[in-house]
């Protein structure tokens, strides 16, 4: 699993922990429906501010997410 489809796993899973419909969750974070959707499929990636966010609305840690580190070559 990539960081970004662990991401999308724990937000999503975060937002129905709080029975937030994907709306009240973009209204939350600041961001338009169409974002935050993105961001739940795993379409896009978030900025830093937008990951501090969530954080803070949702304790998602990404040091606890379980995703494979690409190889260096």
């Amino acid at each position: 699993m990539t960081i970004k489809q662990a991401f999308s796993q724990a937000l999503k899973a975060a937002r129905k922990e709080r029975n937030l419909r994907q709306d009240m969750a973009a209204e939350l974070l600041k961001l338009s429906i169409r974002e935050y959707g993105n961001l739940e499929r795993g379409n896009s990636s978030p900025s830093a501010e937008t990951l501090i966010r969530i954080y803070r609305e949702f304790g998602i840690d990404l040091y606890k997410l379980d995703f494979d580190l690409p190889n260096k070559e």
